[in-house]
């Protein structure tokens, strides 16, 4: 193995650890680092729901990224898959501000979950629209948009 090579992945187990250690300090006591390079989550001790997947990478694959974070759900356990990604230049007295990549169904179905949604999020309810009833209507905006009403979200 070449040595930038081995440089990287020192790098990525360092991130590994460092995103483990910023969980535990964050309220999740259990959470642990599994180790650069193997199969599966690279946090573990997160509970049921949260599958993280960490990436200190130069080139910028957040598709597929979110694709390895997926998984499965389990008897009917809902996964959130998060990316945590460590930019190139970024030390780890950065972590704070290192990103964060999901989903855009994730992300609504959190912000729901917390609270910030002013109307009904379908999948929160346990069910899905077919695809075709979240294509733009008329081109230019959203139907749950024009679901609360209005043709911009307003009454």
């Amino acid at each position: 193995m070449n040595q930038r090579t081995q440089s990287r992945k020192v790098r990525g187990r360092r991130t590994q650890e460092v995103v483990a250690r910023w969980f535990r300090c964050s309220g999740w006591p259990h959470a642990e680092s599994t180790g650069a390079g193997r199969p599966g989550e690279d946090i573990t001790g997160l509970g049921p729901f949260l599958r993280i997947e960490v990436k200190a990478r130069r080139g910028f694959r957040p598709w597929e990224w979110l694709r390895q974070a997926g998984g499965q759900a389990t008897e009917g356990v809902p996964i959130v898959p998060i990316v945590v990604f460590r930019p190139d230049g970024a030390g780890e007295t950065t972590v704070p501000r290192w990103g964060a990549l999901v989903t855009l169904e994730t992300m609504t179905w959190l912000l729901d979950q917390a609270g910030y949604c002013p109307g009904t999020v379908p999948w929160a309810q346990g069910h899905r629209e077919p695809d075709e009833a979240l294509a733009p209507p008329g081109g230019n905006e959203w139907l749950y948009l024009n679901r609360r009403g209005g043709s911009n979200g307003s009454t």
